[in-house]
């Protein structure tokens, strides 16, 4: 799959969570291409591995390029797993510069409520698009992944 957009993403480090399923590896696919080096985060290993040669395999085929699709089997909601995990993918590709949070994606109980959200960026937000800032609110999932990953640069940072 070709991607419609040119974006230069050589030296950062890209983590996708939930990164085995359509969705999410179609984004781990772009951030490849566009240079990123992507971590995969999923829990069936299999399924990691499936994803990652597909990934690899396509961009030899499509952009005659070699990419760094890494897949990693974690469950995002144990913290213990995911701080060995987190610190497997430093050692291996650097610190996260980029996190697309798309594990339990189509799970109906993975997404935390705008109260959980409020709390955890310690504001009254109603979860609106900021048109002051142009900051929209982000709905992290029900997990330790997002401030564990984002520590790493001082701050979370919410797009």
């Amino acid at each position: 799959m070709k991607i419609p957009f040119k974006v230069d993403l050589t030296g950062k480090t890209a983590i996708v969570t939930g990164g085995s399923g359509t969705l999410c590896s179609a984004m781990a696919y772009g951030l490849a291409v566009s240079g990123a080096k992507v971590a995969i985060i999923g829990r069936n290993k299999d399924k990691l591995n499936n994803v990652t040669d597909e990934l690899i395999n396509n961009a030899k085929t499509e952009y005659s390029k070699d990419i760094v699709v890494k897949g990693y089997s974690c469950n995002v909601i144990d913290k213990e797993e995911l701080n060995k995990t987190y610190e497997i993918i430093k050692s291996e590709l650097g610190s996260c510069d980029i996190l697309i949070n798309g594990a339990g994606g189509n799970q109906p109980g993975a997404i935390t409520s705008i109260e959980m959200l409020k709390k955890e960026k310690g504001e009254k937000n109603n979860g609106q698009f900021d048109t002051q800032n142009r900051k929209p609110s982000i709905i992290p999932l029900k997990s330790t992944f997002f401030p564990l990953f984002c520590k790493e640069i001082g701050e979370i940072k919410y797009l």
